[in-house]
């Protein structure tokens, strides 16, 4: 049967979802399921969008975040405790603070921290954030250069090429590992400077260590459409290139804020003794 709409329900671990993804246009807003999820999220139908393999990732990007969301929400009222360690909340301007408890000399007496040991703490904060997502990215980097190595390698086997059910394995590998990358860089990444990922009819806008791989690998699956094995030989190769080079770029970028780091503990050190 062909549906404009598709209303979904997807149980993960208890966890019941409700939600419909548009294929087609069509006068949904009025019906009495408009309250609920709508996919994808920018609310075009899929039939819409110039490249509706980007339409289906964000489909299933944001099925997977709306899943570790629920069970993040559950996980936190369980693992909920009383802490006396130095929190953080974020202000308007979504930057993260410090809220330092009373510190207390032996006698009992209020120890004054200076403002400039507070700020330098906030700013020790962001970027120890920014150095925890950035080895995020570059761990994730380099599993997917791993599967690529695979992948080209068995590209330049023939006696492969003819069942191309190797390849398949491979490319499901990567492919799940870009998704990966992508599901962080539009809905858990914080403090990079980057914009965060987003679909939209027209392309995706986002970081471009994930952008360009995904442009890549879409540019390889049509490759594999076409059966042109020299093709593929190529587009593997560039998808393989443009990580590495991304991984290179996030390396530097991870020392520059390790060494960040270690200079503002070494402030607060010497601003303290």
């Amino acid at each position: 049967m062909n549906f404009t709409i598709i209303l979904a329900c997807y149980v993960n671990r208890g966890l019941l979802l409700n939600g419909m993804i548009l294929l087609r246009p069509a006068n949904w807003e009025e019906a009495p399921f408009a309250k609920l999820q709508v996919l994808p999220r920018n609310k075009e139908a899929i039939s819409t969008w110039e490249n509706q393999d980007l339409a289906y990732t964000e489909i299933a990007i944001a099925i997977r975040a709306i899943v570790e969301r629920r069970k993040n929400d559950s996980s936190d009222l369980a693992d909920f405790t009383e802490s006396t360690d130095p929190q953080t909340h974020s202000d308007s301007s979504g930057h993260q603070h410090i809220e330092v408890p009373v510190l207390r000399g032996s006698t009992g007496e209020g120890i004054r921290i200076p403002t400039d040991v507070l700020n330098a703490l906030e700013n020790l904060s962001r970027c120890q954030q920014r150095v925890s997502e950035l080895k995020s990215v570059h761990h994730m980097l380099h599993e997917i250069e791993q599967s690529l190595v695979g992948l080209t390698g068995t590209i330049q086997i023939p006696l492969l090429i003819d069942s191309n059910t190797e390849i398949k394995n491979l490319l499901q590998q990567v492919r799940q590992k870009i998704n990966n990358l992508a599901l962080f860089a539009a809905e858990e990444m914080i403090a990079l400077e980057e914009e965060r990922l987003v679909f939209n009819s027209g392309g995706v806008q986002g970081p471009f260590w994930v952008t360009e791989l995904l442009a890549a690998q879409y540019a390889f699956e049509a490759s594999m459409k076409e059966q042109n094995v020299k093709e593929m030989d190529m587009r593997a190769a560039e998808l393989l290139d443009k990580c590495d080079s991304h991984l290179y770029l996030i390396d530097r970028r991870l020392l520059k804020a390790v060494k960040e780091v270690e200079s503002i503990l070494d402030h607060i050190l010497r601003s303290v003794r």
